[in-house]
């Protein structure tokens, strides 16, 4: 009996397998892809163009990450070039979001973007297929990456790069709007469906790549600077200033580290509790006092001031209010990463000054 619930099971599973490829739950469709080749009663897959400043990739690129960051130009011919590096001083930081659907598209050969080896195959196609040239592509998206841009990137540069799996094709507009045999999106697979795919040049990959890409003003203006100083060699008990000379509007929080990895909250206090300073002011900060723990032994410490251009994130992302126990001082701080990395990397700076603290003479403790 079990034998047979089992047949049963499997035929159900084939049956749901033919009627909807696969088994088990699927990603969601943005298209109604084709049927059995031949059935010319089947419904064509709906096609799609890329959003307005978005470009599909000629060939897909294995590591989405390089192409963040770099600058989009337009040749003569109107085809679009990714510079092969980074502008000077273009930092990226990576923002990785998981994004899953199916969806086919189709763009005009002149519109697609390339590496400056592309070209060459290009402009074959372009003189084969002349002004009909177009690319499609059936794609099984996965997630997509967003650049964190720090410095000065450039005007026009890739800001955002969407990684999946699928399939891609060449060939005039008219013999890219049918079926073209593709079953299985990113299964690395094509189907000889029709005639169309003879007139076509076309390849799948199977793992997940950059296939499109967003750009956007990659100019950022200057990194935020603290410009932080105070004296380097302290005596136990030395009252001293911490100066700041910021290039923007910041607020303030300050800290302080020591050799073991505690840390110590400084300001805001409770009668600093808001620390604020103007663009390219150099302010002063509130006296601030040291002390070592063995009065006896020198200690190396480093002063942390962190600069948030909202009131809300040096507010949001400050040590705990009033006069935290070092337990809870060391809970913010070693949370204070992940926290940071919620917000964009333009919207704060940290700087360290290290000090060393020496013991007092006997008697001259300040």
């Amino acid at each position: 009996m079990k034998q047979a619930i089992a047949r049963r099971r499997m035929v159900r599973c084939i049956l749901v397998a033919i009627a909807a490829i696969g088994c088990g739950p699927s990603l969601p469709d943005a298209t109604d892809v084709m049927g059995a080749p031949g059935n010319t009663s089947a419904k064509q897959a709906e096609l799609h163009g890329l959003a307005r400043r978005e470009h599909l990739l000629f060939r897909p690129h294995g590591n989405p990450e390089e192409l963040l960051g770099k600058s989009l130009t337009r040749n003569d011919d109107g085809s679009f070039a990714i510079a092969s590096e980074r502008a000077p001083g273009c930092g990226v930081r990576v923002k990785r979001t998981p994004e899953q659907w199916r969806r086919n598209y189709i763009e005009e050969l002149r519109s697609v973007a390339g590496a400056s080896a592309d070209f060459g195959e290009i402009a074959q196609l372009k003189g084969r297929y002349g002004s009909e040239a177009a690319v499609r592509v059936n794609i099984e998206n996965t997630g997509r990456l967003e650049a964190d841009l720090e410095g000065d990137c450039g005007d026009r540069v890739i800001t955002m790069v969407r990684v999946g799996t699928g399939s891609r094709f060449v060939g005039t507009k008219s013999n890219l709007d049918g079926d073209l045999g593709v079953t299985v999106l990113g299964a690395g697979t094509t189907a000889d469906a029709s005639e169309a795919r003879s007139k076509a040049i076309s390849f799948s990959w199977s793992e997940p790549q950059a296939w499109a890409f967003e750009v956007g003003r990659g100019t950022r203006g200057r990194r935020m600077e603290l410009n932080a100083e105070m004296p380097t060699d302290l005596v136990d008990g030395q009252r001293y200033r911490v100066t700041v000379h910021p290039n923007r509007a910041v607020w303030l929080i300050v800290y302080y580290r020591e050799e073991n990895g505690r840390v110590g909250k400084l300001l805001p206090n409770a009668e600093v509790p808001v620390l604020a300073v103007v663009a390219n002011e150099r302010r002063e900060l509130p006296e601030l006092q040291v002390g070592l723990t063995d009065s006896a032994k020198a200690a190396q410490e480093w002063l942390v001031v962190c600069g948030f251009d909202d009131p809300a994130f040096a507010q949001d992302l400050g040590p705990p209010k009033g006069h935290p126990s070092p337990d809870q001082m060391q809970a913010w701080h070693q949370n204070l990463p992940t926290q940071l990395d919620k917000i964009s990397r333009r919207h704060y700076q940290c700087e360290e000054v290290g000090y060393r603290i020496h013991p007092a003479a006997t008697g001259e403790k300040r």
